[in-house]
């Protein structure tokens, strides 16, 4: 069996390109871990006209998305919850993670995971590394791009049925040593700059939502890469768990006649000349 290579980091090439335009998994975390790569990263950013994000960072919501991420009518997770469930829920969740549930309750369940999960991760640097990227395009002057919009990523919240994402908080709160065990992983795994890898465990967690999370968009976003790169050469940062799989965005693209090649992340020459250390 042909062994997969592993990369983040992958060049797009196509005869009718000019330059190549490259293709990297990101990660929504301040952890140092996550930016062990940023000088090769930058300087194959250096080398595009623009950035193209899942979406734009400073995009706002339409006025009918705007309350997206809170419960409908201005409930509070109170009134979804029996009142011995509620407390003991937020007994757990103060207790595991000092969040008070109280300030958090108008937010829908999955956004009160994804503010739990935030608070296990490190936070050694002021950004987490996309948004990093994002600021860093702006500042040397890149055209900056969303392949996706924000409205779009906001209706797919609005899809996901209430009951199902209750249930994702219900589970979290009663094995709460599971959940820190799988988020600190995911984190940890992004080192290992292994694409697979990181697809195998988003997959596993995304708690039957593989089809609306992960390869709906997967589709959506090579068409719209595709687009993008036939323009100018783009740096296209997306989450890391888009890469791979059957449906991953570097199989997805090949099927439309791109050549993609990983490229390593460290030991290049041109890299450190970058960030200023000797060659």
């Amino acid at each position: 069996m042909k062994k997969k290579k592993k990369s983040l980091l992958w060049q797009i090439d196509h005869s009718a390109l000019a330059r190549p335009s490259f293709l990297f998994g990101t990660m929504h975390v301040r952890d140092e871990q996550a930016f062990r790569f940023l000088d090769t990263v930058h300087y194959y950013l250096d080398q595009c006209d623009a950035l193209a994000t899942e979406y734009k960072v400073d995009e706002q919501p339409s006025p009918e998305l705007a309350t997206a991420m809170l419960l409908p009518d201005h409930q509070h997770i109170v009134h979804y919850l029996r009142p011995k469930q509620y407390q003991k829920l937020k007994a757990i969740l103060q207790k595991a993670f000092g969040l008070n549930i109280d300030r958090y309750g108008h937010f829908k369940p999955l956004m009160i995971i994804n503010i739990i999960s935030e608070k296990l991760l490190q936070k050694d640097r002021p950004q987490a590394l996309d948004l990093h990227l994002w600021q860093y395009a702006g500042d040397i002057g890149k055209t900056q791009l969303g392949i996706e919009t924000l409205n779009e990523q906001l209706r797919i919240l609005q899809s996901i049925p209430l009951e199902q994402q209750f249930q994702q908080l219900r589970s979290l709160g009663q094995n709460v040593r599971k959940f820190r065990r799988a988020t600190l992983k995911n984190a940890a795994v992004y080192q290992f700059n292994d694409p697979q890898r990181i697809y195998r465990l988003v997959r596993n967690s995304s708690h039957g939502l593989r089809k609306l999370l992960l390869f709906r968009r997967n589709h959506i976003m090579a068409e719209r890469i595709e687009k993008l790169i036939r323009e100018q050469p783009t740096f296209c940062a997306v989450g890391a768990g888009h890469l791979s799989g059957k449906e991953g965005l570097i199989r997805l693209l090949k099927q439309r006649g791109f050549q993609l090649r990983p490229l390593p992340m460290t030991g290049l020459p041109a890299a450190k000349r970058h960030s200023g250390d000797p060659a």
